[in-house]
């Protein structure tokens, strides 16, 4: 089940982010694009501890959306 796209305040910026609730025993979570978090987790978590899950892994989201910048404003322009 995939509910609808809701957003997190990380720092000073707004990520939008997709919660897949699967048949698992883990949570993964993943920068799609910049500004798109994907969270898979297990059916019983809650919204309220998907928001506290993607505070506690802000630090990671914010390396891995600074990395999508650099690389965005590396690659060439044709």
């Amino acid at each position: 089940m995939i509910s609808s796209m809701p957003y997190i305040q990380i720092g000073n910026k707004l990520f939008a982010f997709t919660q897949e609730r699967q048949k698992r025993k883990t949570i993964s979570i993943a920068l799609k694009m910049r500004g798109n978090i994907l969270i898979k987790t297990p059916p019983g978590i809650s919204a309220e501890e998907t928001y506290k899950i993607l505070h506690r892994y802000a630090n990671w989201i914010t390396k891995k959306d600074q990395a999508y910048e650099k690389l965005s404003h590396d690659d060439p322009i044709n």
